[in-house]
């Protein structure tokens, strides 16, 4: 997958992420998911965390990815990370995201 298709599917992630996030009507009315995006450009990975009722930190999220946004050439490190690498993983958290807004 070329950069720039990378590119829109992570920016379609946070915009989704913004919106399944605003649903509720004021900052304290639960029950609404709360969508966590964190883009780490030096190391290119992107971790999405989905909280379907609210974040609260006494509960684990029902969902997480950590997506390595591109193959990375040393060998050792791949070996090492824990992330997932491949960009239709990207496709993957955009349905979910898209699910969960139109729910």
């Amino acid at each position: 997958m070329e950069a720039r298709e990378i590119k829109e599917k992570v920016l379609r992630i946070m915009a989704l992420a913004m919106e399944v996030s605003t649903i509720r009507k004021s900052p304290d009315e639960k029950g609404y998911p709360d969508v966590f995006v964190h883009f780490a450009g030096h190391v290119s990975d992107l971790d999405v965390t989905v909280y379907e009722n609210g974040f609260d930190y006494k509960i684990e999220p029902h969902r997480k990815w950590y997506v390595h946004l591109y193959e990375d050439d040393t060998e050792e490190r791949n070996k090492t990370m824990f992330h997932t690498f491949g960009c239709a993983e990207l496709d993957n958290i955009i349905a979910y995201l898209e699910d969960l807004k139109n729910a």
